[in-house]
């Protein structure tokens, strides 16, 4: 049962295998690897920690916001 259950995952794992890196694009158009550039290249673009920070910020000006909008429409 287990080796059954294997061979059905590792026929599925060579479906979604990736295709290696690309080298001669023009001889596999139709179904084409990634670029070099694509796999090696580093993100050293900080876009994660600005996000945290402005989801910070966005939620204490909604907060103070709503603090204000409470207090002055409680009366009426």
């Amino acid at each position: 049962m287990e080796n059954k259950e294997r061979e059905e995952l590792d026929k599925l794992n060579e479906k979604h295998t990736p295709n290696p890196i690309e080298t001669d694009y023009e001889a596999n158009k139709e179904n084409p690897g990634p670029a070099k550039e694509a796999v090696t290249e580093k993100n050293d673009e900080k876009a994660g920690r600005l996000q945290y920070w402005l989801l910070f910020v966005i939620m204490v000006v909604l907060l103070i916001f709503w603090l204000i909008y409470k207090s002055v429409f409680k009366s009426f």
